[in-house]
């Protein structure tokens, strides 16, 4: 089963699918997240939005690869890259579906969630018998949260802002009646991962943060390295409890 220590390195590998990040982006037969998983399919640069995202599945000792669990990891905020920023504001702050291209002619392009949404259905035609799971880290696991709430995926992700401007009433009443769907984990004091509230309710604050706000760590609160997992791999808080029983 792929653990959440599995999850948070997936999630943090799939920034090296930026080239605008990296100099030798991640390609198709890579072995990522601690050389526990290898990328199935050619990740996704999207140039003309600033979506990232690349499918993996688990690979043993061996090389060999289980295509039964599919995992769907989708790059958060690159700070340079104003696409990024842009999505930041229109469509998580705004609920625009669409990106507006040019403000003097009023064109508009896809969205990095119409194209994370697309990366996933082509992922389900390839390999239409494995259980797929989506997961991400900051705008990462907005992405993901929304792909997994459309397609019926399961979701594990770290910081996620919450998606309600971009979805229906009624989605977000099914998002807040199934919280098995959606694990995304945020720390209490993260502005970035809180600035859009919880109205899907499917944030989940471990205890992992000190008795007292630090204003001078609100960026190293939305890092990853903030999480701690047992020997097993999976979540747990500042007493070393499991924060799930997944």
């Amino acid at each position: 089963m792929t653990s959440e220590r599995d999850f948070r390195y997936i999630v943090d590998d799939v920034y090296a699918v930026d080239s605008l990040k990296v100099k030798v982006p991640l390609k198709e037969g890579a072995v990522v997240a601690q050389g526990k998983f290898k990328i199935i399919t050619p990740p996704v640069d999207n140039t003309s939005n600033g979506m990232q995202a690349m499918a993996v599945a688990p690979v043993d000792k061996n090389g060999n690869v289980d295509y039964s669990h599919v995992v769907i990891a989708y790059a958060g905020t690159n700070r340079d890259d104003r696409l990024d920023i842009q999505t930041d504001i229109q469509s998580i702050g705004f609920g625009d579906r669409r990106m507006l291209s040019d403000s003097k002619t009023k064109t508009f392009r896809k969205s990095q969630f119409q194209t994370a949404l697309s990366f996933a259905e082509e992922i389900e035609k390839t390999y239409p018998s494995a259980k797929i799971t989506t997961a991400g880290h900051s705008l990462g696991e907005s992405l993901a949260m929304y792909v997994a709430l459309k397609r019926g995926y399961a979701n594990v992700g770290y910081n996620g802002p919450d998606i309600h401007n971009l979805i229906s009433k009624e989605e977000i009443k099914y998002m807040q009646e199934h919280p098995e769907q959606f694990r995304n984990y945020r720390h209490k004091y993260d502005v970035i991962g809180n600035i859009t509230g919880n109205t899907t309710q499917t944030a989940i604050y471990p205890y992992i943060y000190p008795a007292k706000d630090n204003w001078g760590d609100k960026l190293e609160y939305h890092n990853l390295s903030q999480w701690r997992f047992d020997e097993n791999g999976q979540l747990v808080d500042l007493n070393g409890k499991r924060v799930t029983n997944l």
